[in-house]
């Protein structure tokens, strides 16, 4: 026999997903929980003749073979019917994560983190096409809206949203969802929350106020959650506890509005559960007094830290002074994408000059104008521990967009309208702040020793210096994913990376080289270790494409510079924060889905080279562009024609460095962009082939010849392959990779042999080595392979036979022989050699002698 089952004190999730299980199970019995709460017995009291439910004292059977439980994990939760159950096979289907299943035999089904768990049935049914009537979508909704807040809760997912559609085409009524789910007390409840209005008590926790209340009775009454949630309602605060002693036992119910404030957690305190803000417990003989004091003292627990103005303000300011003018703050305003700067006069906060007020000044002609008479006075600060709850407060009474932080007089930050909305809409940051993830033994693990101890000591040098230091980009990236990198780049926030470097190199006995320019410097170390300090700074581009122009500013803005966000982490490393992971633009999150996603819309446009970066780190890490990302790079931008030779060609030759870069190359050729870098060149038959061969061959010169080839000379020759279309006609293009004579003779000689080889020709032996003596034997390959895929195996043949004959040619003679017959040095050596070249590769010299005695009859003739 199976049977379904759910908790006590059934709520609408319960209920229906009790009701969609059966249609999952239609042999299995549906036992209906000998408690519900008020709302689903008024709903009962008019449908439950719809549904076909079992009664727990109809169950004959202490361990039943199968159950399947909805909406919980815990059999305890049952009732007492249920309570000596050991069944051998046990399905669940839940979306209380935190929750373990209590029971010891085996079991499967699906817990998942969803608003309601009958979103989870409402996919099982549409994945086996069951039908649903108009009241059982109607049931379901009811489920789905009031454990979701109406699909308001933040724990609501978009399988919620994708349920509630499929509920709506199905003929979910919302009059009777909105009839329903109301919450209206009846006259007992409303007596009970009277009396828990009088005895309340108000708590203030960080910046959160939260109601504690008690109250005794004879008789347990249901709908504590309703009353949980109408005295948050009516009282305004952050969050509810009820304690009713009824009888012998002592009920909790814990309700939630804020984030910060999780009852789940106080409520594990008195080994209860729920949700993060709706919980409940039930003691059995406790003293509800000493029940309060202690929910009192651990009330703490429920708290998470709170975010302040410390944590999520941007450092160090951009600020201008009253003298600028309105021209040149409008400037720096554009430059740095701010909508507003702090004034100060001899370091000191005088006041705040916004966008507004800039353009207003410009419209009426006085971009001359100082600033001073047009910037606000007396701004309102705030102060490092000023809470998130305080600044939207600040920020709403004041209508102001920019709180100045202020510590010991001295201005140290600024939090905007925009470091508000990237905290609240953002649920990773939020955790991130709150929690301060911390990879110290990762980086313990992963590290050798000496980097490792290189890295402690720059973290405590940086306390020294009362700066903040931090290991940045491409080595956190593949620390996170255990890939080896030691390539270590420092940034230096709040100070000087260059001065910085000379004390660590003279304190780690290295030297140190200096770009003071660009506030950058790298110190060596023994055993090769070398390590990048610089400045924490921002860019701005003066046109699409160009080198940016940067100056100093706080680590955010230098992260945000990066290419895309999973080269935008970072990792403290002064000592009381050593270890402690910053990811503000999601990175962690794209890592995880093996995503590559530009930091800003318009990254490609002022640097299209990331383009070529992008495609590179999806064939190094098998990740792949985002949706958005791709569409950015698939629209070519402009700017690419800006781009200097030297710095695409440099991008290829990383490109080619890394594992099978034909994958990278194909990928540019979908994006419809390699021939926006390289002019006129493909990635279409032959091309690939072609491209492989070479590659095959560079490798095998490797091999057996050290250094055969430089790493220019690979990319020149790689590269040439984009240009061997099938009929040749885009070689001319190729001329874009001549960084030299020596390439350029070379795109010159390529182009006359594939015109050669469709012509189709017989030519002997001497009159190939005539015209290829001095031509490069790859560039020669290149053309045989080029020939085959093309149509051309005549000519193909007869060059391969010369090329192959060629790497095997002879030294029969030299000038030493030449002189003892007693010939004048001069031009005529070399002519009298390459005949003899020429005689071994037709086959009227085959030895030294044939050689010898052909150059004594050049004498005697």
């Amino acid at each position: 026999m199976i049977i379904l089952a759910t908790h006590e004190q059934a709520d609408f999730d319960a209920l229906a997903s009790l009701v969609a299980a059966k249609k999952l199970y239609p042999a299995a019995e549906a036992v209906l929980p000998p408690s519900q709460q008020p709302e689903v017995k008024q709903f009962l009291a008019l449908y439950r003749d719809s549904f076909s439910f079992t009664s727990p004292a109809d169950i004959q059977m202490n361990n039943p073979d199968h159950v399947i439980l909805v909406d919980t994990a815990e059999i305890e939760r049952l009732g007492s019917f249920a309570s000596n159950w050991q069944p051998a096979h046990v399905t669940i289907y839940d979306h209380h994560l935190e929750k373990k299943n209590s029971l010891s035999s085996d079991h499967y089904g699906v817990v998942e983190a969803t608003g309601a768990c009958i979103t989870i049935l409402i996919e099982k049914l549409q994945k086996k096409d069951i039908r649903i009537s108009s009241l059982e979508a109607t049931l379901f909704g009811l489920g789905l809206y009031t454990d979701t807040g109406s699909l308001s809760y933040p724990s609501t997912t978009v399988r919620d949203l994708q349920a509630s559609a499929f509920l709506l085409a199905n003929g979910m009524n919302f009059d009777l969802i909105g009839r329903f789910s109301e919450q209206i007390l009846s006259q007992e409840e409303q007596h009970t929350f009277q009396k828990l209005l009088e005895q309340a008590e108000d708590i203030e926790l960080d910046g959160l106020t939260v109601l504690v209340t008690t109250h005794e009775q004879e008789e347990y009454i249901s709908g504590l959650g309703t009353l949980a949630s109408k005295l948050m309602e009516t009282t305004g605060v952050d969050g509810v506890f009820l304690l009713i002693r009824a009888g012998k036992k002592t009920f909790i119910t814990a309700r939630s509005s804020s984030d910060r404030l999780d009852v789940r957690l106080l409520m594990q305190v008195f080994k209860g559960g729920g949700h993060a803000r709706a919980g409940s417990a039930v003691l059995k003989e406790a003293d509800i007094t000493a029940t309060k004091k202690e929910l009192t003292d651990h009330i703490h627990q429920a708290l998470r830290p709170a975010l302040t103005a410390e944590v999520i303000m941007s450092s160090p300011v951009k600020y201008t002074e009253e003298h600028i003018r309105i021209d040149e703050v409008k400037e720096l305003m554009f430059r740095y994408g701010h909508s507003g700067l702090p004034v100060v006069k001899e370091g000191n906060l005088i006041g705040i000059i916004s966008r507004r007020d800039v353009d207003k000044a410009m419209h009426h002609g006085l971009g001359h104008a100082p600033i001073k008479g047009f910037m606000s006075k007396d701004p309102v600060s705030i102060a490092l521990n000023t809470s998130l709850e305080e600044i939207q407060r600040l920020m709403i009474q004041h209508n102001i967009g920019r709180l100045p932080v202020v510590d010991k007089e001295t201005m140290v930050g600024i939090v905007s309208r925009t470091n508000v909305l990237e905290v609240l809409h953002d649920e990773t940051l939020q955790q991130q702040l709150q929690q301060k993830k911390n990879v110290t033994t990762t980086m313990n693990e992963h590290f050798p020793q000496p980097i490792f101890q290189l890295l402690k000591q720059i973290g405590r040098l940086a306390d020294e210096k009362k700066v903040k230091a931090y290991m940045i980009g491409g080595i956190v990236r593949d620390l996170l994913l255990e890939r080896k990198n030691e390539d270590i780049d420092i940034t230096i926030e709040n100070g000087d990376a260059v001065e910085f470097a000379e004390q660590f190199a003279n304190d780690a006995f290295g030297t140190v080289q200096e770009h003071e320019t660009f506030k950058t410097a790298t110190v060596s170390l023994e055993r090769g270790y070398k390590i990048d300090f610089s400045t924490a700074r921002t860019e701005y581009y003066e046109q699409p494409a160009a080198l940016p122009t940067v100056t100093a500013s706080n680590l955010k803005e230098d992260l945000s510079r990066r290419d895309f966000t999973i080269n935008a982490l970072a990792i403290q490393l002064n000592d009381g924060d050593f270890g402690r992971l910053l990811d503000h633009f999601r990175g962690l999150t794209d890592m995880k889905n093996r995503k590559i996603r530009v930091l800003h819309n318009l990254s490609f446009v002022e640097d299209p080279t990331r383009i070529l970066r992008a495609v590179r780190f999806e064939n190094r890490l098998s990740y792949s562009m985002d949706e958005e990302t791709e569409t950015f790079a698939r629209q070519r931008p402009d700017s690419i024609k800006l781009l200097s030779h030297d710095r695409i060609l440099a991008e290829f030759q990383l490109i080619l460095q890394e594992n099978d870069p034909h994958l990278s190359l194909q990928r540019l050729a979908d994006l419809q962009v390699i021939d926006g870098f390289l002019p006129d060149a493909g990635f279409h038959h032959p091309i690939p082939a072609l491209f492989q061969k070479t590659e095959e061959y560079i490798q095998q010169q490797h091999k057996s010849k050290e250094k055969a080839f430089s790493k220019k000379e690979e990319t020149f020759f790689k590269l040439l392959t984009l240009y061997l279309d099938y009929d040749g006609k885009n070689l001319p293009q190729a001329k874009f990779l001549s960084q030299n004579k020596k390439y350029h003779t070379m795109i010159e000689q390529i182009k006359e042999w594939t015109v050669l080889i469709k012509s189709s020709k017989n030519i002997s032996m001497g009159e190939l080595h005539t015209i290829g003596a001095n031509h490069h034997s790859l560039m020669l390959w290149l053309c045989i392979w080029w020939g085959e895929a093309t149509g051309s195996p005549q000519m193909s043949e007869q060059l391969k036979t010369y090329l192959t004959a060629r790497e095997q040619l002879p030294k029969l003679v030299d000038g030493t022989d030449l002189q003892q017959l007693g010939i004048s040095q001069g031009p005529i050596y070399k002519e009298l050699l390459f005949s003899i070249e020429i005689g071994w590769l037709e086959g009227w010299i085959r030895s030294r002698e044939d050689a010898i005695y052909w150059l004594k009859q050049q004498i005697s003739s």
